[in-house]
């Protein structure tokens, strides 16, 4: 199994697990920064990030609530995503309607991917692939 170990990002000057991650969709790729996080029940892709990688939004197939500092609909949405160095996966993501960022990576279905294994105290997390 492969594995990547992360170092966390101070944001306004508490350490977070950040990780670099791209992002494919036909012919299009972005370059982005995503949170890894625990609490969130799903990955969440930000409006604009969506645009980018080529998606139209369609209010009519916004089904799913997003709670939290999101606040919005969302369309569930499959992209082909690399996490650091690691092999090519395909997650789902709740892409929002609301632009707030950042890039999250949650239980669904970013965990059942991977296995991430957070070490704070040591100023790293590692990510192995499934």
């Amino acid at each position: 199994m492969k594995k990547q170990k992360f170092r966390y990002v101070a944001r306004q000057h508490i350490p977070m697990p950040y990780v670099p991650i791209r992002l494919f969709n036909n012919n299009f790729l972005i370059q982005a920064v995503a949170l890894v996080d625990t609490g969130s029940s799903t990955n969440v892709l930000p409006y604009q990030l969506g645009i980018d990688l080529g998606f139209v939004w369609d209010d009519t197939k916004a089904t799913i609530p997003l709670g939290g500092n999101v606040n919005s609909l969302a369309i569930p949405i499959s992209i082909s995503a690399i996490i650091g160095f690691l092999d090519p996966v395909e997650l789902i993501f709740a892409w929002s309607s609301n632009d707030i960022p950042p890039l999250i990576l949650g239980q669904i279905d970013f965990f059942t991917e991977y296995r991430v294994c957070f070490y704070q105290d040591l100023g790293y997390f590692e990510i192995t692939a499934r």
